[in-house]
């Protein structure tokens, strides 16, 4: 987790890593905004398409929900497309992809602005 918030701090991002889902729902229940939310399928306690789920429903400051996942190959299409995120990419995660799928969505957003 660590390593991928180097990464994208590195890359000019703001990025903030939360090791559990719970800490993360805390941090965003208290108002914090995030332009982008990325997360894993598997996590302790809660899957993230439930913390997105959640997310949502509580109306949290979050613009885009990305949810990574190394079993989307195993899902079938409804399952796929009843997925809550935004965007999902499959593991490993290809690091161009992301910061490809970030730069445009930042570009997106300034083009809105």
């Amino acid at each position: 987790m660590r390593s991928w918030e180097l990464i994208l701090t590195n890359e000019g991002y703001e990025a903030l890593c939360f090791d559990n889902p719970a800490l993360a729902y805390q941090h965003f229940s208290s108002g914090a905004h995030a332009d982008v939310l990325i997360t894993d399928y598997r996590m302790p306690e809660v899957n993230g398409d439930l913390l997105i789920r959640a997310s949502r429903k509580n109306n949290f400051d979050i613009d885009v929900y990305v949810l990574i996942s190394g079993h989307l190959d195993g899902m079938t299409d409804d399952e796929r497309n009843n997925l809550s995120a935004d965007f999902a990419l499959k593991k490993p995660v290809d690091l161009q992809e992301l910061l490809q799928l970030l730069h445009t969505l930042q570009r997106e957003r300034k083009h809105h602005a």
